[in-house]
């Protein structure tokens, strides 16, 4: 039976991972039986609302529209969002096994890897929640494959790099933190073959949608709110990462730092998250400035430009904690509203498995082998999945730790299957080497 089952498996490996996904989260949304909001899914569902009414003029400019889009195509109503998240979740299933052959991964090898990592536990709750993170994983999950199809098989004409360009482009419209993508794609295909040919080859296009992205939305809130910026967040998300140094600042800011110090330690004292301060120090800040929301994110953006200057060894410090937690991972749900509670401490079990055995063991394991990638590519020069995967996550982990100090760990879950990926094209070269005959990949990667 089972030998019938696996050959069922082989022999339609799309309709396995469909069927395998589907029963995954029918089983989660009847254990759970809640569409889960969290205090950032608020700004989103009141501009998917803007949207719908075909005026967002006005808009103070918090969020970006790509996931208000999609909740606005859904009529704002919640329960259609998440039932088309978890449309979405099964498509990012396919894709990641397209991306496993692409990289060489042996069909069979590919159907249950994809199986596995389709359905972690963390991907399917952020199915059901009202947050950015299921459709980021979407669209990056497409992206690296048509990314990595264009470096392994070459460019092949005007319509890859023109979807490649289309998905970064509206990877920016969800979050314009990846905005980098687009830019560390064209650089990587420039240094395969340096030449002046390859500066201005078709390749170029990937970067233009996601500039008429980034700026376009930046030219929108410049028209509303006054601020050429992808998020009026922008100020207060700088000033964040001042926390443990706010009230050392000059003069001019002593006002904003005392609040802001005086909230951190109520924050301690109350056992908070320090991270959220600034948010704790809001109504009080408006009160002492006497300004509104989008003239106090402005003011705290150079609040936090004068810290971080007078505070540089802090704010390095600083860098090095948000960088620390981008390689954790986290979960969301209430674990109190489960329809069935008798299934949350088996879940719970299970995600702790997960998160521990797979998800911060891999990221470890990717970590611990960057100085063996790097030093491949420099003396080869070839651009391998694994140097684009490397070059991808290792450039978020820097910026997100730059400018944000809080959910770090959030800006890493879009990653965490490709760095699984990348973690078992390494572990091939050992399994080929010490066990004979149990390769994962059809042959072995450079």
């Amino acid at each position: 039976m089972l030998k019938k089952l696996h050959d069922a498996i082989i022999s339609k490996p799309i309709t396995a991972l469909l069927i395998t996904g589907l029963f995954f989260r029918l089983l989660i949304v009847i254990i759970y039986q809640h569409v889960t909001i969290f205090p950032d899914s608020g700004g989103y569902i009141e501009l998917a609302t803007l949207i719908s009414g075909g005026n967002i003029s006005g808009y103070t400019g918090e969020r970006t529209p790509g996931y208000p889009l999609l909740l606005s195509l859904c009529d704002n109503n919640l329960s259609i969002a998440v039932f088309l998240q978890i449309i979405l979740g099964l498509i990012t299933c396919i894709y990641i096994y397209k991306t496993l052959l692409i990289t060489g991964f042996r069909k069979n090898t590919a159907v249950y890897i994809s199986i596995a990592l389709g359905n972690l536990l963390n991907i399917i709750f952020y199915e059901i929640n009202i947050l950015t993170e299921s459709l980021t994983l979407f669209f990056i999950t497409v992206a690296l494959y048509k990314i990595l199809a264009l470096f392994i098989n070459g460019y092949k004409g005007f319509g890859l790099v023109f979807l490649i360009s289309f998905l970064l482009g509206y990877l920016t419209f969800i979050k314009p933190f990846y905005f980098y993508i687009p830019f560390i794609i064209y650089g990587l295909y420039f240094l395969q073959s340096a030449s002046f040919k390859r500066i201005i080859s078709p390749v170029i296009i990937i970067l233009i949608l996601p500039c008429i992205s980034f700026f376009g939305w930046c030219y929108v809130n410049n028209v509303n709110t006054g601020q050429f910026t992808s998020t009026t967040y922008y100020g207060l998300n700088i000033a964040q990462i001042c926390v443990s140094f706010a009230e050392n600042v000059p003069d001019e800011y002593r006002t904003i730092g005392n609040i802001y110090a005086h909230h951190r330690e109520l924050a301690i004292k109350n056992n908070q998250d320090v991270a959220m301060t600034i948010w704790f120090a809001k109504a009080d800040l408006k009160k002492a400035t006497g300004l509104n929301d989008i003239e106090l994110y402005t003011l705290l953006g150079k609040y936090g430009k004068a810290a971080i200057s007078q505070n540089t060894t802090g704010y390095l410090k600083q860098v090095a904690i948000s960088w620390l937690s981008f390689w954790g991972s986290d979960i969301y749900w209430n674990y109190e509203d489960f329809a069935i509670p008798i299934a949350r401490k088996p879940l719970l079990a299970l995600w702790f498995l997960t998160k521990g055995g797979v998800i911060i063991f891999s990221k470890i394991i990717f970590i611990l082998f960057t100085p063996v990638y790097l030093f491949r590519f420099f003396r080869t020069r070839v651009v391998s999945a694994q140097v684009v995967i490397y070059a991808i996550v290792w450039a978020a982990s820097i910026a997100q730790a730059l400018v944000a100090f809080g959910t770090n760990a959030r800006y890493s879950f879009p990653f965490e299957v490709t760095i699984v990926i990348s973690v078992l094209i390494t572990a091939d070269k050992y399994l080929r080497k010490y066990f004979p005959g149990k390769n994962l990949l059809n042959t072995p990667q450079p």
